[in-house]
């Protein structure tokens, strides 16, 4: 079950759930998209009094349609009108039974049950609990923005030019350490002169934690504690609960509790998507697995890591590495991995080596074995973020690799869809 419907997409089979998986925008018995609840109430149903049945699908022009084949049956008209970056990039489903509708700054801006949501610009600095689902922290140039997560964590985006954006996420348990007593998020600008970069940072009388700093080093709070034994959901949008609904509390820290994994930027808990099993802890690094130096590379210029495991063959590495130089619309930059101690390298010492989650590009590649045996040149494409296993790992041509690594590091593509597209191809291999 996928966590938003996406712009420009279509609405899947499987659907688009609530965090706590009891709400469902789905296709129903009558053909119909509805948001559905565990008793099989509609809040919202696509066509409203006269419900049309059909694919319906996120236009870039932020309506919602329903169509068959290529014939529009219903057209929702534009639901906001309103300048980049406010335009709508995805749809959420609500613990409420609601379905909003959210901006690519990840700002909450339509509910399909009430129309327009009113939002708050908190300003460029406040308190972890003061972001809600309609509260946002917003820097003065409007470059940088914090939002609440589909998931009840922290969402951190950031404007870097030429329509391109960067997106950090935060979980629930994250969040929840950072909420210290008196402290106040916000950005200041840090490093070396000539080479300084605006940084989220939390401060009380000063600085006590930067964005990639371990967050689990912070002192634990009421609410932290508290959510080892509480349960919970997404954020709320100040919206009325819907009978047979999950109760949806303030979108506060002490909410959602995970079991723990790596990953995140302090490596602690999140929880998949409703309907994704959970995958084990990822093992240690084993002997002589270097870890990887995050300021080997520089995340604003969105690295294509890539790992060499299999040394058998130099004129395939060769080879790859010309076909990821560049793409149509400039070089890339490429951050290639092939020491010996990377030899036979699993994918999970690989992500073990990883820097923490706000440290990492959002999916490395791998030149393994069946990379070099196979006509194409196929690497195998890790996500950084994705707990399942099976959902995690896609197998890439390497002449696709660069244009479709572009579109995941702006996050105009999602992981999770190129597994779906993987599972179309006869072979598994995504090719452009």
């Amino acid at each position: 079950m996928e966590y938003a419907l996406k712009s420009a997409f279509t609405l899947s089979d499987e659907g688009v759930g609530s965090p706590s998986g009891a709400w469902v925008l789905r296709y129903g018995d009558d053909g119909c998209a509805a948001v559905i609840g565990p008793d099989g109430t509609r809040t919202w149903v696509a066509g409203g009094e006269q419900p049309v049945p059909g694919r319906l699908r996120l236009e870039n022009s932020n309506r919602l349609t329903v169509y068959e084949g290529d014939q529009v049956l219903w057209d929702s008209g534009r639901l906001l009108d309103a300048p980049y970056p406010e335009v709508i990039t995805e749809l959420w489903v609500t613990d409420e039974g609601d379905a909003v509708l959210v901006d690519l700054r990840g700002v909450p801006r339509v509910s399909l049950l009430t129309g327009l949501l009113e939002t708050t610009n908190l300003g460029p600095q406040a308190s972890i609990s003061a972001i809600t689902g309609s509260q946002y922290l917003c820097s003065e140039d409007g470059k940088r923005v914090v939002t609440r997560s589909w998931a009840g964590g922290l969402r951190c985006w950031e404007e870097l030019g030429r329509g391109a954006a960067m997106v950090n996420e935060y979980p629930a348990e994250s969040a929840q350490r950072l909420d210290q007593d008196g402290a106040q998020l916000t950005w200041r600008l840090i490093g070396e002169p000539g080479r300084e970069r605006w940084r989220l940072v939390l401060v009380e009388e000063r600085v006590i934690w930067t964005d990639g700093d371990p967050i689990h080093l912070l002192p634990a709070t009421a609410s932290s504690a508290a959510a080892e034994v509480s349960t919970g959901s997404g954020p709320s949008y100040g919206l009325p609960s819907i009978p047979g609904s999950t109760p949806t509390r303030a979108a506060t820290p002490g909410r959602v509790a995970r079991p723990a994994r790596p990953g995140s930027p302090a490596r602690v808990a999140n929880r998949a998507h409703p309907g994704v099993p959970k995958r084990p802890a990822v093992k240690a690094v084993s002997a002589g697995r270097p870890r990887i130096d995050p300021s080997d590379y520089d995340l604003a210029w969105f690295p294509l890591v890539l790992f060499r495991t299999d040394p058998s063959d130099d004129s395939a590495w060769a080879e790859i590495l010309d076909e990821l130089a560049e793409t149509e619309y400039g070089p890339v930059h490429l951050h290639p991995i092939s020491a010996p101690g990377w030899e036979g390298a699993t994918v999970e010492e690989i992500l073990a080596a990883m820097p923490p989650r706000n440290q990492s590009p959002s999916a490395v590649f791998v030149a393994d074995a069946t990379t070099m045996r196979t006509s194409g040149r196929p690497l195998l494409a890790v996500s950084t973020r994705i707990e399942d296993e099976s959902a995690r790992e896609v197998r890439i041509e390497a002449g696709s690799v660069a244009l479709i690594h572009s579109n995941l590091a702006i996050a105009n593509i999602g992981f999770n869809e190129l597994v779906n597209r993987a599972s179309s191809e006869a072979d598994g291999v995504i090719r452009d």
